[in-house]
């Protein structure tokens, strides 16, 4: 039998054996010094992009802003339409993991070197994703009286709709702010302590603020009880994006203000169309003509035109019709952007439109079913 206590076996006349102690502090620094490393070197690729001049770093940024913003709708329009059935979680999830990686790689090559901190990565993530997991829990909420978010589902299908429906007839409005945010990430790229920064912005999210306030009505008979003013539901609802931009000036993170220009953007867009302020004059321009020589419209059994005159070319906003109603021999249709209601006379074709200020979804007849109230 072998001798237990002989050296080689490790017994008491022999040496001890020691194992080795793992530090778990020193095994985190080793593991975050490795991360530093990698990164600088996946940074020092990009490093020439830094030496570019200005005109193309603000090419960059708008690339940057219209990428990240493009994936982040698409993550959270996966997210919102899953109960539906027109998304499902691992479609949800690869495309969560794209955003996350393109958040990191565009972290690397932005020209805003001071801002390459670890830090502001994560403001990255905790902006897109928290503003997606709010967003879905508001959309998955219960429904209650006065608190209903399941049309930002419907919402988030319309986005592209709008984009491809009110940027043509607005050219000088789009071009207006794209001159202005060029402008101002060339200032923040080569005057980085300029105030006009933040101060541009401030300034158009108190006039915004400021118009929804004036456009949209007080509390009426018509609204829910218990239901906040429209001024405060639209405020937020179109006010938020630039809020967070300014906030997030203020705080010097140019890079994550920047990329949400297209959302502060579409938000004023539609917000403003709601107020009336940019009507939508040239609509027709981008509908099927109806003349006399359409027979999709003509030549349909039963189908006739009373309005506008067949002589005469359409020149009102019927894309978002949203309700009609009959009392006695007059026919009132409900119409939008630019709010207002047709009253037709059935007998001889005569029209008269009532348009108003804010905004207006619903038609009911009045009890007596001699008015149409609105």
């Amino acid at each position: 039998m072998p001798d237990l206590a002989s050296p080689g076996n490790g017994g008491p006349s022999g040496p001890a054996v020691q194992q080795p102690r793992t530090d778990p502090r020193r095994a985190v620094r080793k593991a975050l010094d490795r991360a530093r490393s990698a990164r600088g070197k996946v940074a020092d690729l990009f490093a020439p992009l830094q030496f570019l001049p200005a005109p193309f770093k603000v090419a960059l940024i708008a690339v940057d802003s219209a990428a990240v913003t493009v994936a982040g709708y698409w993550f959270l329009r996966a997210l919102l339409l899953r109960p539906t059935g027109y998304s499902t979680n691992q479609e949800a999830a690869v495309i969560g993991v794209g955003l996350g990686l393109l958040l990191v790689l565009s972290h690397l090559v932005m020209p805003f070197k001071k801002e390459r901190t670890c830090g502001n990565l994560v403001l990255q993530f905790v902006i897109w994703f928290g503003l997606a997991a709010a967003f879905t829990a508001l959309a998955d909420s219960a429904i209650r009286p006065g608190w209903d978010w399941s049309w930002l589902r419907v919402e988030m299908i319309k986005i592209p709709l709008w984009f491809g429906v009110l940027v043509p007839l607005m050219p000088v409005f789009t071009a207006i702010v794209a001159v202005v945010a060029a402008a101002l990430a060339w200032i923040a790229l080569e005057h980085p302590k300029s105030n006009w920064v933040r101060w541009v912005p401030t300034a158009a999210l108190v006039a915004l603020v400021y118009m929804a306030h004036t456009r949209f009505p007080a509390p009426g008979a018509y609204e829910p009880e218990g239901s906040e003013p429209l001024a405060i539901r639209f405020s937020l609802l179109f006010c938020s994006p630039l809020f967070v931009i300014v906030g997030l000036l203020w705080a010097r993170r140019r890079l994550a203000a920047f990329r949400l220009v297209p959302a502060a953007f579409y938000c004023a867009m539609i917000g403003l169309n709601y107020m009336g302020l940019l009507p939508v004059h040239d609509v027709s321009e981008m509908l099927p003509q109806a003349s006399s020589t359409d027979h999709t419209i003509f030549q349909q059994p039963g189908v006739s035109r009373f309005f506008p005159p067949a002589s005469t070319r359409p020149d009102q906003s019927f894309l978002f019709l949203r309700d009609m109603a009959s009392v006695d021999n007059r026919l009132y249709v409900s119409y939008g952007p630019t709010c207002g209601v047709f009253g037709f006379d059935l007998a001889n074709g005569a029209e008269t439109n009532l348009e108003f200020e804010g905004t207006m979804r619903h038609m009911v007849v009045a009890p007596t079913a001699t008015t149409c109230g609105a």
